[in-house]
């Protein structure tokens, strides 16, 4: 993920309802959750400490509207209307990064929204089989059948598979994100229209190699190792 680009600042009870976007010069897109502080994620005191040294440091600026970022800590509490809890925050942004496809729930609609995903056209049993199969760190899934009552194929019955956090630790949404993706490409060719999840996804290499039916995990860690460094720095809870 390049550092430089779509900055999305998530925190405070006000916050979590509305995210608010800063651009940067620059291409790609990185997004800050600051509700967790996951191994590449970066709080809000954090986000302005980097900001501040950034342009002299890194060689990138940002907007004037980043500094009227407050030095609250956020809470997470019913942050959202779909996110109530932290196995659902944890989850959200691997399975929210195909959500554009319309023919294609993560389970908005439901009690549990983000801790599942289905379509009518996915067979739950043998996509919970392939992706046990892979050994995601810290992720079980499992197959379900559920009916949403809005969003996406609201009021109709689909299957799919739920996801059970074993080890927050462990865990990588990014990781789980593009596995699913991989997954849902190989076993129902032509489902997923990958144009639709470009702005999700955030990166086109990603899009065109889901597309292309390959590997597209070393693409999505893009300038992770880059950026973690960086962020270093700036740390003050670690």
């Amino acid at each position: 993920m390049p550092i430089a680009g779509l900055f999305r600042i998530v925190g405070g009870s006000r916050a979590h309802r509305r995210a608010r976007m800063f651009r940067a010069r620059g291409g790609g897109k990185i997004h800050f959750h600051v509700a967790q502080r996951p191994r590449r994620g970066i709080r809000l005191a954090e986000v302005k400490r980097v900001t501040r040294a950034a342009p002299f440091e890194h060689g990138f600026q940002f907007g004037r509207d980043i500094r009227r970022l407050p030095d609250r800590a956020a809470r997470l509490i019913r942050n959202a209307a779909n996110i109530r809890n932290l196995n659902e925050a944890i989850l959200y942004p691997a399975l929210a990064m195909l959500e554009s496809s319309k023919n294609y729930s993560v389970g908005r609609g439901t009690d549990t929204p983000f801790e599942l995903v289905g379509a009518e056209w996915i067979n739950g049993p043998a996509l919970a089989e392939h992706l046990g199969s892979r050994d995601i760190p810290g992720v079980r899934v499992h197959p379900v059948e559920f009916t949403p009552t809005s969003s996406n194929l609201s009021g109709k019955k689909v299957s799919g598979i739920g996801f059970e956090i074993t080890d927050r630790n462990a865990f990588s949404a990014t990781k789980l994100g593009i596995e699913l993706a991989e997954a849902l490409g190989k076993l129902y060719p032509g489902k997923i229209p990958w144009e639709d999840s470009r702005r999700l996804l955030g990166s086109e290499a990603v899009v065109r190699l889901l597309a292309q039916g390959e590997s597209a995990e070393t693409a999505a860690s893009e300038g992770v190792e880059r950026f973690v460094a960086m962020r270093s720095k700036y740390l003050l809870y670690r």
